[in-house]
């Protein structure tokens, strides 16, 4: 009797422990720049690269600042977002045993990108307004301006502890060619935060990368294939549907092979860290 006794006040507590907790909040999760809204990032990307050449070792590193405007022109009636992506501002910080550099990009303030992005992350369509006319480093900034990463949502709801998963393949020009990234993610809802005065989800991710592409280099073609992982930490404010942070560590082992005048193959590692910080919104809905 004495068991029973304690077995049925174990079940009770049970009970009271599961009727007293509120059940866990949940978010559906979409992206939701506003028509006529401007949003103001801050991007700092931190690189790390080793490259071997004809049995020499050569380090480089470099430290690029930029300020990313995104303006949402328009949404349709299905939910996507058509957006304008282009630079306020960008400086590049090279070291490397040829040389010490700085460059400010002017060329490439003000030139605009048309992305089409679907409310759970899918970038549908990109549309260049503005051409460069440049060529060398300065065309490979190109790529860079409108690399804004937009993740893949969950299609559920969810809440603190829940995980989704992402399988993309997208492509990029590169040196006349172009560069062909898979990228396969996992991702989980870490728990909540309050940034920049945001109530924010916590999102982490980690995820495994393989590239290919093809280009040309001072009249010598170029072809580049490889493999890496990447990981970091999202904050999204989920009532607004807005990238607020984001943290995120990739490593890549490639291969390039130059076929032409010189024919060799180019081992090249690197180590790239990348942060965002929403610094403004203005106009439309803030």
């Amino acid at each position: 009797m004495k068991h029973s006794l304690i077995l049925l006040g174990t079940a009770a507590l049970v009970v009271l422990c599961i009727t007293g907790s509120p059940a866990q909040e949940k978010y559906t999760l979409t992206y939701r720049f506003q028509p006529g809204t401007t949003y103001l990032y801050a991007d700092t990307s931190r690189s790390n690269q080793t490259q071997e050449m004809q049995g020499q070792e050569m380090k480089m590193t470099s430290l690029t600042t930029m300020r990313t405007r995104i303006v949402c022109e328009s949404v349709k009636t299905d939910g996507a977002m058509m957006l304008i992506a282009s630079l306020d501002s960008m400086t590049a910080v090279m070291k490397s045993p040829m040389r010490d550099t700085t460059m400010v990009m002017n060329d490439l303030l003000g030139k605009r990108v048309r992305i089409t992005l679907a409310p759970g992350g899918a970038v549908l369509n990109r549309e260049t307004i503005d051409s460069l006319k440049v060529t060398g480093i300065m065309a490979r900034g190109m790529s860079m301006r409108e690399a804004v990463r937009f993740h893949r949502m969950s299609k559920d709801p969810v809440g603190v502890g829940s995980t989704w998963k992402s399988d993309v393949v997208d492509s990029v020009d590169m040196m006349g060619g172009k560069m062909i990234s898979h990228i396969k993610m996992d991702y989980a809802v870490a728990g909540k935060a309050v940034c920049e005065g945001r109530s924010c989800l916590q999102i982490g991710y980690k995820g495994e990368i393989a590239i290919e592409g093809k280009g040309s280099m001072m009249g010598m073609d170029l072809f580049m294939e490889g493999k890496g992982k990447t990981s970091g930490t999202l904050l999204l404010d989920p009532a607004e549907g807005l990238p607020v942070q984001e943290t995120s560590s990739t490593d890549t082992e490639m291969t390039a092979a130059v076929t032409g005048q010189q024919n060799m193959t180019i081992p090249i590692s690197s180590t790239i860290k990348m942060a965002r910080l929403l610094l403004s919104v203005a106009g439309g809905n803030k």
